[in-house]
């Protein structure tokens, strides 16, 4: 038997049709907007984009190697990507959310370990690394 002391209307489908999602975070489902499952959730990202907003720019104006504006420019994609997974619930945004956090993490191990300046890695071996692990790591997803 459900829970009876929940109201029946958090247990509607949004704007975005059913929840699709695999997870399904512990605040109630559009519980304050019909637009919007995960309203916390959703608008704590704000700060995460505004943050690295301010970093990639900061970055461009010291004149950084462009390696330190990407790793924000990842960061701000993983915000947009939780942003809309927590808003929609679909497993699409799903994918927006949880992907980028594996590519921008291995990204960021990559940016800790290369102290040179510049790029000067044979790039062939990053790329087919970084490809077969984004490969296989997307790959559970399906």
């Amino acid at each position: 038997m459900p829970n009876s002391s929940i109201s029946s209307q958090w247990h509607q489908p949004g704007f975005y049709g059913p929840v699709t999602a695999t997870l399904d975070w512990c605040e109630a489902n559009y519980q304050f907007s019909y637009y919007i499952a995960e309203m916390a959730n959703s608008f704590s990202n704000l700060f995460t984009i505004s943050l690295a907003v301010c970093g990639a720019l900061a970055a461009a104006s010291q004149s950084l190697p462009t390696r330190y504006v990407a790793g924000y420019t990842g960061i701000a994609l993983v915000g947009i990507g939780s942003f809309a997974f927590h808003a929609t619930l679909l497993f699409e945004a799903q994918l927006a959310d949880e992907l980028p956090m594996i590519y921008v993490g291995s990204m960021s191990l990559w940016f800790l370990f290369d102290d040179r300046p510049g790029y000067r890695h044979s790039w062939w071996h990053i790329f087919t690394g970084a490809g077969t692990y984004y490969m296989f790591s997307g790959i559970q997803y399906l």
